[in-house]
């Protein structure tokens, strides 16, 4: 059986991690977390895609810092292919969630990775609903494009 994606090749372009709470025991409850990514296809091959996806993560606060023990920036860009069985309509949708969920779990083990050698304990990413995240970033996107076309008139 043919796989519907295949990821070629991933870079990590960007991970800062700074530890920011002296106390490991504390819970991580409040943490002001975003992820936003860019997408694009191939011009000559629409099943080739390139997915940048950047998150930010950090306390909700400043003197929040107890919630949440690191502040984490990064962004982690890949390389799709998708099968050409998959109709053309629902490819836009299915190659975002597919290739983000696949980049966040790299990510997330890289960052756990990663917190594990700092002083605080070992910090693993949230588990989150991807297909929530490409609604919700496409929505704000096309929110954007008509403000932004509005102002142009």
């Amino acid at each position: 059986m043919k796989p519907l994606c295949e990821l070629e090749q991933f870079y990590l372009n960007k991970l800062h991690v700074d530890w920011l709470n002296p106390d490991p025991d504390m819970k991580n409850e409040s943490v002001s977390f975003g992820v936003d990514y860019d997408y694009s296809c191939n011009t000559n091959d629409p099943y080739k895609i390139r997915m940048v996806m950047r998150l930010v993560m950090s306390p909700n606060s400043e003197d929040d810092a107890s919630a949440c023990p690191y502040e984490i920036f990064s962004e982690i860009e890949g390389y799709f292919k998708f099968s050409d069985d998959i109709e053309a309509e629902k490819m836009p949708f299915f190659s975002r969630v597919n290739s983000l969920t696949i980049l966040y779990g790299i990510l997330r083990g890289e960052i756990a990775n990663i917190t594990g050698s700092f002083k605080g304990q070992k910090y693993i990413l949230p588990s989150i609903m991807m297909q929530d995240v490409v609604n919700d970033t496409e929505a704000r996107k096309k929110a954007e494009e008509e403000e932004f076309a509005g102002d142009a008139e």
